[in-house]
């Protein structure tokens, strides 16, 4: 009889799978002193041990056993557990040509397989082949007919014909969108010869299956068509123009629609789902590319053509020409019709017409009707209203040729100023040659003779007399702090600069040859950052750092000045970097570095780095105290957290506080920086990870250790079994679960074992198949799936887990528990071709195509099957 023992150096992970004979008595281990022989006082006990591996655990069989009187080894023996038999053997070899130790296959279940075979036999074979459902349809075949159908089986559109990204709309204009990630896929589909539109994501019906043909026109809607009649709908779906007309064209993009019945014409409005101009005229025009879409239509009646309202108001009495769609505008001046074939333009607010041969000039500018009589220009406002006598020389408009504003440059004596909407006159004609308008917020004067410029306020009010060749106002507006909002003005004059800080009355003399407005990053403080020639080197410029009030921060002598801390800045000069304070206005640091830059995780201190030729590459500032932080280590690293740093010296790299001078951690051979609250750690080739306070919260015993972007860690070390124990973390290094993982061959990144937002795939050594098996673990520390299988996948966008042992996979719910066993020979959670992924990356939906044997069939979310069976499966 072989008798096993278990001993405690053995693989704690280890469970026997056969039961070879009892366990020892309790006696027995009592006296247990070498593992060579057992010494029982006054009764010797004779044994022989044989230490024999096997699977890189250690087993001891006792081959000779001397019988102690008066107990009876019947009454020591224990039987073995339920569902396990003792075995009479005489060596390992013996075991092993039993295949008694040898890895089993996995064994299906062939009741419950037969039991399912059973179930979907009765089927009837509905289709000859069905698709996975990539989307809420799956596509199915009969014969040459192919259709879809959706997750109850029932039938819902035969083609898919072509598909649409829509985006969300405003309320002024649908937009559309190619980019899938800010989209919505849309299919147009048929149904018994009708056309409609479905929603790909979540399978609803946007538009049913109702229309003859739905075309897609140059704007983002589409032509709906039914018996005969159009309308149009928007990208989603919804009827913007209901399809009751012979003809339909938008307006104004999705709100007014002219519209034709019984060849005459009207205007339907979106809006209020009605008729607003009666389909009564002959034809229609309208100015759809007008920036500012007008609120009219030119419309013909009894041969002659005036202007409708959307109100449906004669804003136009019926007895003009229309030569032809050139010169369309929007707005209250009509300039392309015609009276008697005389020219002429109009005003629709008052109704005044301006004949073309009754002036010597008449123009439309920015809003504003120039006429010209006797030599000199009148104006007239957009509401009719003339502002002036003919007295300018000459008219000028201030914006792009299509838009309407409230100035206008006027001519005098060739001299320019400007008037507004109104008449008033808010520049004179007496200073400068020409007026332009800048970022519409400021006019811009320019004197030609003298050749400089001035700068007003859109009310007149002079902001920089013209006394400079040039005026900068872009850039020039404050960001941040109390003077947020504040604009300031750059001028040159001779190619030198300066600028005006109106509201506090300073101008900063023409002394420099650039300025720019420079912000602190939270834009906080603001200063001018100056340039002027070098007198050292021809063509070179050096910079300096002024206040906005014209005091000098920094002297301009540097190449380049860069923002540190509130009142340090980094200084650049001949390719190197030091420290200026312009607090002190004293330079601290000489610039004899190649880069200057702040610690990881701290505002305290600065890395200062040299040139490597130099013996201390790598230095310390002291922000607090303006001064260089001295350390006595080889190597001083940032840590990520203040005021911590990693120091090194000969023995070791330890953490340190620079504030207290003190080493706060043991040694290490290397730490790196914090990371979710802590910082990696190694020892003697195992790594660990230790605290703010410099403890041990994962202590330095483990081979391979990787965390993921939320910090969740997995640490695994091999034991002296070979085997690979693995060990969950949370971010901050408390155990996920209580359960250790041992297995064959060691984890990976732990990134890959993240199978969906829920949580990591686990795997684990299985004695009795010989491998390691997956399971899944949650973020929680649940083990939401045993690991039991060759290989698990979330599918379903996290709806459920496909698991697969030999050629046989199963189907689990998102909390773990089992829908279908491992009976199944196919389930498509991919592409038919490759049934475990999908080439596009589509994720499948439920139901989920499966297969048993030759027979196809849909698994609902709930493990229940849909009635019917399919002979193949076929691409989606």
């Amino acid at each position: 009889m072989a008798y096993l023992k278990k001993y405690k150096d053995v693989d704690p992970g280890f469970s026997v799978d056969v039961w070879y004979t009892p366990d020892f008595p309790h006696w027995f281990n009592e006296y247990l002193s070498h593992f060579s022989g057992y010494d029982i006082p006054g009764l010797p006990l004779l044994t022989t041990i044989k230490d024999i591996g096997a699977e890189s655990h250690k087993y001891y069989f006792n081959t000779e056993v001397v019988e102690i009187n008066p107990i009876s080894m019947d009454s020591v023996r224990t039987a073995p557990p339920k569902g396990y038999e003792i075995v009479a053997v005489e060596s390992l070899e013996e075991l092993k040509s039993k295949g008694i130790l040898d890895p089993q296959p996995f064994e299906v279940d062939q009741n419950q397989r037969d039991s399912l075979v059973s179930v979907v036999k009765p089927y009837p074979q509905k289709y000859t082949g069905g698709s996975p459902f990539k989307t809420p349809w799956a596509k199915v075949q009969q014969g040459e007919k192919m259709s879809y159908i959706d997750s109850k089986g029932a039938y819902q559109f035969d083609e898919i014909l072509h598909e649409h990204q829509a985006v969300e709309s405003d309320n002024t204009e649908v937009k559309t969108s190619n980019e899938k990630d800010n989209s919505t896929t849309l299919y147009f589909v048929h149904r018994n010869n009708k056309v409609g539109l479905v929603n790909a994501e979540d399978g609803t019906w946007l538009l049913p299956a109702e229309y003859d043909r739905i075309e897609k026109t140059r704007i983002p809607l589409f032509e709906i068509f039914v018996g005969g009649k159009m309308g149009y709908i928007d990208d989603w779906g919804s009827i913007v123009l209901p399809a009751h007309y012979d003809d339909a064209i938008p307006l104004d993009g999705n709100t007014y629609f002219a519209v034709k019945e019984s060849e005459k014409w009207g205007v339907y409005s979106k809006e209020k789902n009605d008729i607003v101009v009666p389909i009564q005229y002959d034809k229609l025009d309208y100015c759809g590319g007008c920036g500012s879409k007008p609120d009219y239509v030119y419309a013909l009646l009894d041969g002659k053509w005036g202007i409708v309202s959307f109100e449906n108001k004669t804003l136009l009495p019926f007895e003009y020409e229309f030569p032809g769609h050139q010169g369309m505008r929007s707005g209250n001046w009509v300039s392309n019709l015609t009276k008697e074939n005389r020219e002429l333009i109009i005003n629709i607010a008052s109704g005044k017409e301006y004949f073309e041969a009754d002036y010597q000039e008449s123009k439309l500018v920015n809003g504003f009707l120039a006429l010209k009589k006797g030599g000199k220009y009148a104006l007239v406002n957009s509401d009719g209203a003339q502002i002036s006598d003919f007295e300018y020389e000459g008219i000028e408009g201030l914006y792009d040729r299509f838009y309407d504003g409230n100035y206008i440059v006027v001519k005098s004596n060739q001299k320019a100023g400007v008037i507004d909407s109104a008449g008033e006159i808010l520049i004179k004609p007496d200073l400068y040659h020409s007026i332009t308008l800048r970022d519409k917020l400021f006019f811009i004067g320019h004197n030609e003779e003298k050749r400089t410029t001035g700068l007003h306020d859109l009310s007149g009010n002079m902001l920089v007399e013209p006394n400079y060749e040039h005026i900068y106002t872009r850039n020039m507006e404050i960001k941040g702090g109390s003077l947020k909002g504040t604009q300031l003005f750059g001028v040159e004059q001779n190619n030198l600069m300066g600028w005006y800080f109106r509201e506090e009355g300073k101008r900063i003399d023409l002394t420099y040859s650039g300025i720019k407005l420079y912000h602190t990053p939270d834009s906080l403080q603001s200063y001018m950052l100056v340039e002027q020639k070098s007198r050292a080197v021809s063509e070179q410029v050096v910079k300096g750092l002024m206040d906005l009030y014209g005091k000098k921060l920094i002297p301009i002598t540097y190449d380049d000045i860069e923002f540190v801390t509130a009142s340090l800045f980094k200084v650049k000069k001949e390719g190197k970097y030091g420290l200026f304070d312009i607090e002190t206005s004293i330079e601290v640091l000489a610039p004899d570095y190649l880069y200057i830059s702040k610690a990881e995780g701290s505002e305290s201190l600065l890395k200062l780095t040299k040139p490597r030729e130099e013996q201390y590459r790598v230095s310390w500032w002291n922000v607090e105290q303006q001064e260089p932080l001295d350390l006595d280590f080889l190597e001083v690293l940032a840590s990520g957290r203040d005021p911590l740093l990693i120091v090194s010296d000969t023995t070791g790299s330890f953490l340190y506080d620079w504030k207290k001078g003190q080493i706060v951690s043991e040694a290490y051979d290397f730490i790196l920086s914090f990371k979710h609250g802590l910082a990696l750690t190694s020892k003697d080739g195992k790594y660990g990870f230790i605290d703010e306070m410099g403890q041990e919260v994962i202590p330095a015993l483990y081979d391979k250790i990787y965390t993921n972007a939320e910090g969740y860690k997995l640490l695994t070390l091999q034991e002296y079994t070979k085997r690979w124990k693995t060990i969950y973390t949370t971010p901050e290094g408390f155990p996920l679960t209580s359960k250790e993982f041992y297995s064959e061959d060691p984890p990976v990144e732990l990134s890959q074992h993240e199978v969906n937002e829920d949580g990591f795939q686990i795997k684990e050594f299985n004695r009795r198949r010989g491998k390691d098996l997956y399971g899944l673990l949650s973020h929680l520390g649940e083990i939401l799936v045993e690991p039991q299988y060759d290989e698990v996948k979330s599918i379903a966008n996290g709806k459920a887990y496909l698991v697969k042992n030999d050629n046989y996979y199963g189907l689990l719910n998102a909390n773990g528990k089992e829908l279908i066993p491992l009976i199944l020979d196919e389930v498509y959670a991919g592409d038919i071709w490759h049934s475990w992924y999908s080439r596009d990356e589509t994720p499948v939906h439920f139901p989920l195509l499966a297969r048993i044997g030759k027979d196809y069939f849909y698994i609902d979310q709930e493990g229940e099957l849909l009635p019917f069976r399919l002979a193949e499966a076929i691409e989606f």
